[in-house]
């Protein structure tokens, strides 16, 4: 008794060339979808680690942002209640500066990074 692929029971009139493709089409199908589902299961890691990263930059960013609300707090009481020749206004002062050129050298590592991408592309 012949069976196809599947395990139905194939009447005699069909060649035994026929089933033996439809055996090796479906191994090959069936090899296929096992290299796919590597595939995406990898890509499923990556991604979930980007989701990782994504939040952490997120999380940070947060933190970032309620400090430098701190900041700005702290430096308006300092002008309005201690005045302008405070220790914490010339302080003030110092921080604004650091955060003025922090801003300047991811400006420049971002245009960096973008002709680094612009001559990435033109390869």
């Amino acid at each position: 008794m012949r069976v196809d692929p599947t395990g139905r029971v194939v009447q005699p009139q069909v060649p035994d060339d026929l089933l033996q493709r439809w055996r090796d089409d479906r191994a090959a199908l069936q090899a296929e979808a096992a290299e796919a589902a590597a595939r995406h299961a990898t890509e499923a890691r990556i991604l979930a680690g980007r989701v990782g990263d994504l939040r952490r930059l997120v999380s940070d960013g947060y933190m970032v942002g309620h400090n430098l609300r701190g900041l700005v707090y702290l430096f308006e009481k300092a002008v309005t209640e201690d005045g302008p020749e405070s220790p914490l206004t010339t302080a003030s002062h110092i921080v604004i500066d650091c955060l003025n050129t922090m801003a300047s050298r991811l400006e420049a590592l971002e245009e960096r990074a973008s002709a680094t991408r612009g001559a990435g592309d033109v390869q």
